[in-house]
């Protein structure tokens, strides 16, 4: 806590001015918002008032996508989160892991460069998290989005990274590490499990020298 993770994607999404350095895409240098981002937060953010449909056409009205386009795209993205016929539903009627595949449909509605998740899965229970888990891949494999996910889930982070950054308060980006893992994975693999013993090693050994 207190390392800068939420600043970092505040400022990749264009929504804070960094203190110096740049954002790079590919190597090429981006100007304030010029990189497009959506983003999933811890919690799902969702208008009570509004169905869950209309909750995703504020946020593609908010990105101008045309009127014409808004329906083929909720009914698409909603699909693609097993949420196909909930599309006239209030979120105050949904479980707390539905509410939270409707936040991950509004992010993918917008079809941005990248979707930004700060720590999606942590108020939900292990199971539902699980579940969560295998359906942000199956989406990933089928969209190649690109995704940044903040957790403090160590385990979580290398099922679905191919690549780990480790954050520490007044350090930053401490460390980055490549998940050598072949896909699918199994969450209590053998391999996973000691790649976890060593980042938590890596993590103990770097918070205390700068202790």
């Amino acid at each position: 806590s207190g390392c800068g993770k939420t600043t970092l994607l505040n400022i990749i999404a264009g929504l804070l001015e960094p203190d110096g350095g740049v954002i790079k895409q590919n190597e090429r240098p981006l100007q304030n918002s010029e990189l497009e981002c959506s983003y999933v937060f811890q919690e799902p953010r969702l208008l009570d008032w509004a169905t869950v449909g209309e909750n995703i056409r504020l946020a593609l009205e908010a990105r101008d996508v045309p009127t014409e386009k808004q329906q083929d795209r909720i009914t698409k993205y909603l699909e693609k989160v097993d949420l196909s016929g909930e599309a006239e539903s209030y979120p105050q009627n949904l479980s707390g892991g539905m509410q939270q595949r409707v936040g991950i449909a509004r992010a993918l509605a917008v079809e941005s460069d990248v979707m930004l998740m700060d720590e999606p899965f942590s108020s939900l229970d292990e199971i539902t998290a699980h579940q969560l888990r295998e359906d942000l891949l199956d989406i990933w494999r089928e969209t190649n989005k690109t995704i940044i996910f903040v957790t403090h889930d160590i385990r979580e982070s290398i099922f679905l990274s191919d690549q780990i950054l480790l954050m520490l308060p007044k350090q930053g980006i401490a460390s980055r590490t490549e998940v050598p893992l072949s896909r699918p994975r199994d969450i209590e693999d053998p391999e996973l499990l000691n790649m976890e013993s060593e980042l938590m090693g890596q993590l103990a050994g770097k918070a205390s020298d700068h202790a």
